[in-house]
């Protein structure tokens, strides 16, 4: 008697491109539907600042609920199409691609479809243009 086959697993369901104008990337929300649009050549990423009213370009405060991400965690660049992160000094809790801790001040690359995660808060990056 042959075993049992598994059920095929339902593709991912494809993550939801922001409709902004002059979006070029995005990060994903890995927990929710929320996605976070790119429309800048450096983009900060990081939580609200209510002391200074600042506010970061991908503002990750409803996604963190535990704090863990800081005020200016990390720093998002395209350069010629290229697209680079840097963890932030002072940034407390960490910034991964997936799955590499960051060296603070130093960008490493960032491609389409890598997984990144800033504290607690794990996102997928993604180039819209290949979403």
């Amino acid at each position: 008697e042959a075993p049992p086959r598994e059920a095929p697993r339902p593709a991912a369901a494809p993550s939801p491109r922001p409709d902004v104008e002059g979006c070029h990337a995005f990060f994903a929300y890995e927990d929710g539907p929320e996605s976070f649009a790119i429309s800048t050549d450096k983009a900060v990423l990081g939580r609200f600042d209510p002391v200074t009213g600042l506010k970061p370009e991908v503002d990750l405060s409803n996604a963190d609920i535990n704090r863990s991400v800081s005020r200016q965690h990390a720093r998002l660049t395209q350069e010629g199409g290229v697209y680079y992160l840097t963890e932030e000094p002072g940034a407390l809790n960490g910034t991964f691609i997936n799955g590499r801790k960051l060296i603070t001040g130093k960008p490493a690359r960032l491609k389409d479809g890598d997984n990144v995660t800033l504290g607690m808060v794990k996102m997928t990056f993604h180039e819209s243009g290949k979403a």
